[in-house]
């Protein structure tokens, strides 16, 4: 199944968007997240909303080993005619290792890509997943609504819901505030890592 991210145009089945986290880590963790734009399709679609950057530092022994949480870093719309499935994960080079682009040192390890975990809120609590969870990789991906079979459709105010529906007319059930926490800890090699984040939403057919 193909998809065009970032054009109006798709295969009427699957939409995916993209939200880049880059951290700098020497004495300090920086995050800069990316912007992103509308996505649509005749059956599902959601826009994702994010500020330009986001920057999380980390300045003490205590905030790597408990981490530091960036409260609704972007907000998920839901927009769906039929009954559908979302779902997230890390696109990366190595499955479930941070993207390098400079190294600081030699000693550490590649982070991982479970020190982001991820909280889907909304006024409903319709995700089938009430607290953080840690990122995984894109091929084994979290499901936020839905699975990977075939769902019994749920109505909105239930959690799980995915029933057709959109986030101008329900916004409790539709409209996702996302939280971000990282957790780097003390073990990883210092330098210059992306990590890339897909957010899907596929009709559940």
């Amino acid at each position: 199944m193909t998809c065009l991210v970032g054009s109006s145009f798709l295969n009427y089945q699957k939409v995916k968007v993209v939200s880049k986290i880059r951290i700098l880590s020497c004495l300090v963790w920086s995050v800069i997240l990316a912007t992103f734009s509308l996505v649509s399709a005749q059956s599902v679609s959601f826009e994702l909303k994010e500020s330009t950057s986001v920057n999380m530092v980390f300045s003490t022994i205590e905030e790597y080993q408990r981490g530091l949480v960036q409260y609704n870093y972007t907000q998920l719309n839901i927009d769906a005619d039929t009954r559908w499935d979302l779902y997230v994960g890390a696109n990366t080079s190595v499955q479930n290792k941070w993207d390098e682009d400079q190294r600081y040192s030699e000693s550490g390890e590649t982070p991982d890509v479970s020190i982001v975990q991820l909280r889907f809120r909304n006024g409903n609590n319709t995700s089938q997943i009430s607290n953080f969870f840690s990122l995984q990789d894109i091929n084994n991906p979290v499901y936020i609504i839905g699975s990977s079979a075939s769902d019994s459709e749920v109505s909105c105010g239930n959690e799980g819901a995915n029933a057709a529906g959109d986030y101008k007319s329900e916004p409790d059930c539709y409209q996702f505030n996302i939280d971000m926490l990282i957790k780097p800890g003390l073990t990883y090699r210092s330098g210059l890592y992306r990590l890339e984040i897909v957010y899907t939403i596929i009709s559940d057919l």
